[in-house]
């Protein structure tokens, strides 16, 4: 037991459903106080107050039920935890789990039981007879009293045991990395500035450009025909300059005469394939600035997409089994309004330029896909949609000769990894969209991930929900909070 928190109770707490105190401890030579023992711990295990309980021996409540005095209890009649435990089974059922322990405070002894809150298998009572205590005797405690059980009171007992016999699965959030009753959302934008490294290509841009610009080589232009192929100089193209000339300018970066030229790198075509020609310092010149190129494209589709996504918001949620039973065959409802809900149809699609670098890359698992937790399993109970095969480079048997696929095919193989990802049928009715996901099996306690993050254009404030499941009989309807800021 947690010392800290007793001493508070010892200091604070008055007589309820919770709590009781005691000026001294049962003395277990005289059987009355054995058999108040009994009764005692009975009252507090068939309490409908759900929590750990404690009855506090050696502190008497004055009548006000707020000061009291610190007698400590008499130490010729302390037991040994495990007497105390004996003599409740060997007398009560089923079986009642009891701890004991001394606390020392204000120089004194103070004896505390404990009735743990995993004690749940109510009505207890006693097996045989103890004394005045009758075979099947049986009290409760309502709140600083100890009652009778009537006949209401054992109805509300089992109906509430049958219920804590199925399973109890509820939506919960993640809340600054922790298990949570309501939900958060981030900006994506934040998430995006992150995952897509903007800082570092800038910084991969400026070594390109400072590469490049260490290069010196002189420039001819030349063409001619040679054995049935055309040779031509390779010259930098205007577009590739333009782009490059803006972004120098963006970053402030100061590009001299030199830095096009390529000096007597040449191309030769041989029909469907070509190949190039030239110095060492040619060709990586060459390709540096071709890199260049592709990374100035790459860095500015980012902040355009980054741009797209300014207003989008995310959740993580997940569900968990609160009650002591498994179940099979879950279905879950989420029931957001239209306007706070962002469709995976209409998320925000890379300009072409980037679209084949965001779909190498892992930057839509990094958007989409739940961050790992360590108490909560990942989802893994989709409709089996195998992952969308990727668009096909063709290569010829020709030097040089590549077909890549269109900027189309990349978008549509966007769309489906996206779908892959989520895993939920999407609905929409009557102003709300309904999400809706299956898990196959969930046991006692565990939590399972949604498929993915949830998406919003705007500060959702809650989200209702619906659960049925094969083993429970009771559709479950709830609604999550978003958490105060």
């Amino acid at each position: 037991m947690d010392k800290e928190y007793l001493i508070q109770c010892i200091e604070e707490e008055g007589e309820s459903s919770f709590f009781d105190f005691k000026k001294d401890i049962y003395d277990f030579k005289n059987n009355k106080e054995k058999e108040e023992f009994i009764k005692d711990i009975l009252c507090f295990a068939n309490g409908h107050s759900t929590g750990d309980k404690y009855i506090i021996t050696g502190v008497k409540l004055k009548k006000d039920n707020i000061t009291r005095d610190i007698n400590g209890i008499t130490e010729s009649k302390i037991q040994d935890g495990s007497d105390y435990q004996n003599l409740i089974d060997d007398n009560v059922e089923p079986s009642l789990i009891i701890d004991f322990t001394i606390v020392e405070y204000d120089r004194k002894k103070i004896g505390v039981f404990k009735i743990g809150k995993e004690n749940r298998d109510r009505p207890y009572m006693l097996k045989k007879q103890f004394q005045n205590l009758e075979i099947g005797f049986m009290k409760m405690r309502v709140g600083q009293r100890n009652v009778n059980i009537t006949r209401r009171e054992l109805d509300k007992i089992y109906n509430s045991k049958i219920k804590e016999e199925m399973s109890d699965i509820v939506l919960k959030g993640i809340v600054n990395d922790n298990i949570s009753d309501k939900f958060e959302i981030k900006h994506i934008d934040e998430s995006i500035l992150k995952d897509s490294n903007l800082e570092f290509k800038e910084k991969e841009i400026r070594i390109l450009f400072n590469d490049i610009s260490k290069i010196y080589v002189e420039e001819t232009v030349t063409t001619f025909w040679s054995n049935n192929a055309i040779t031509n100089n390779v010259i930098v193209e205007e577009e590739v300059k333009k782009e490059i000339l803006e972004c120098s300018k963006a970053f402030k970066i100061e590009v001299n005469d030199d830095f096009f030229k390529l000096g007597n790198l040449t191309e030769t075509s041989l029909g469907m394939g070509y190949s190039i020609h030239g110095t060492d310092e040619e060709k990586t010149k060459n390709k540096l600035i071709n890199k260049l190129y592709e990374e100035i494209i790459i860095y500015k589709g980012l902040v355009m997409l980054k741009v797209k996504f300014d207003k989008l918001y995310f959740s993580e949620l997940l569900v968990q089994n609160i009650g002591s039973k498994f179940d099979d065959d879950v279905h879950i409802t989420l029931k957001i309004k239209r306007d706070d809900f962002v469709n995976f149809l209409d998320f925000p699609v890379p300009s072409e330029g980037i679209i084949k670098h965001i779909t190498d890359g892992d930057y839509l698992d990094n958007w989409i896909k739940i961050k790992k937790h360590d108490s909560v399993n990942d989802y893994d109970c989709g409709k089996n949609f195998v992952s969308p095969m990727y668009p096909r480079v063709f290569n010829y048997l020709l030097p040089g000769k590549v077909i890549n696929p269109e900027p189309k095919e990349y978008i549509d193989y966007y769309h489906e990894y996206i779908e892959y990802l989520t895993n939920y049928d999407i609905l929409f009715k009557d102003g709300f969209y309904f999400i809706k996901f299956v898990i196959n099996k969930i046991n006692p306690n565990q939590m399972i991930f949604l498929p993915s993050r949830l998406f919003f254009s705007k500060n959702v404030k809650s989200i209702e929900y619906e659960i049925n499941s094969k083993y429970n009989p009771k559709i479950k309807k709830g609604k999550i909070e978003i958490i105060a800021s």
